[in-house]
């Protein structure tokens, strides 16, 4: 299975009044054919903007790194050349459907729109695909939502219209940006499956960033868990919630109830806040909050240990002096 993706050491920056904002610091990350990859981390960690800096979607500036799609380097790409890209070649589905969808157009005209861009169809021609598309994404009476605006749907058939329009012209791979955001639970489960099943019927690779662990471990292939703007441990789902190596990973874990945990078990959580990305430690970011730490993490960042061809992670509590360290802190190989 060969790489339709690949961020190989991304680090991207805003500029503000206050300073420089380090949004995302040495990103690596693959994305194969026909993968459901999944990128988790508690908010402000960096996970929608460096997808969306992938797709220039954002004002901000790229300080290093290079980003391949299908086989071609993009990472200097102008706008001009991206607009050939997105929304044909790579499909996005951003988290909040009612602001990311345009109220005045009605449904129709905004999935219409990308298929007469791309696919040089006639009016009539992006009216019946849009039509097939609106069936397939299991929104009912496809006739009359055509001509609906989005006040008139609910928050979960917004979120397929949004599937709709990002898979449009058959993309080759679908951005899915917290795609079950603001929706109840039995919704969120309609909609996950929806985007399983039109992934196997479209031969299409998923990215979806979310913070639910719960929709991680149901639909993902393999993780990447970031912290700060970096990834700090890379795995199959199987490597992440069965043998976690990094001690935010274990923390984000621990961080889920459990149903067969005790009644009187207090939940949880991990101490302290996330570092300030105008000033970034130099060390490793997760130091301050972690119960691990030694001495060598608040000064060096850790670099990459492979557990296995699929799974790596930074953290010093794995290297070969450490193994003292590992017995006085409680660390332990599986949870």
């Amino acid at each position: 299975m060969d790489e339709i993706l690949k961020v190989d050491d991304l680090s991207i920056s805003f500029q503000t009044y206050n300073g420089e904002v380090q949004a995302v610091r040495h990103a690596s990350f693959s994305l194969k054919r026909k993968e459901v990859l999944a990128i988790v981390g508690e908010s402000g960690s960096g996970k929608s903007v460096m997808m969306q800096s992938i797709l220039k979607l954002t004002p901000c500036i790229r300080k290093s790194g290079s980003i391949w799609f299908d086989g071609e380097d993009i990472t200097e790409f102008d706008d001009q050349q991206m607009q050939k890209i997105r929304g044909s070649k790579i499909g996005i589905i951003f988290q909040d459907a009612m602001t990311s969808l345009n109220p005045t157009m009605r449904i129709g005209r905004q999935i219409s729109e990308s298929l007469r861009r791309h696919q040089n169809m006639t009016a009539e021609q992006a009216r019946k695909r849009a039509l097939e598309l609106l069936t397939q994404v299991g929104i009912n009476h496809p006739e009359q939502r055509y001509r609906q605006y989005i006040h008139n749907l609910s928050g979960g058939m917004r979120q397929r219209v949004m599937i709709a329009i990002a898979l449009a012209c058959k993309p080759k791979v679908l951005i899915a940006d917290e795609p079950t955001t603001a929706l109840d639970v039995t919704i969120q489960a309609q909609i996950m499956s929806l985007l399983g099943r039109l992934k196997e019927e479209l031969d299409c690779s998923i990215v979806l960033i979310t913070h639910d662990l719960g929709v991680v471990a149901a639909y993902a292939d393999r993780i990447v868990v970031m912290y700060a703007g970096q990834p700090v441990e890379v795995g199959a789902s199987r490597d992440i919630f069965y043998h976690p190596q990094h001690p935010y990973t274990r923390g984000l874990l621990a961080s889920i109830p459990r149903l067969d945990a005790d009644g009187a078990q207090e939940l949880t959580s991990i101490a302290g806040t996330p570092p300030d990305a105008l000033n970034p430690l130099p060390g490793c970011a997760f130091y301050p909050r972690c119960k691990y730490a030694m001495r060598i993490c608040q000064d060096e960042a850790a670099p990459n240990k492979n557990f296995s061809e699929s799974h790596c992670a930074a953290c010093h509590i794995h290297d070969a002096g450490a193994a003292e360290t590992r017995v006085k802190l409680g660390w332990r190989e599986t949870l």
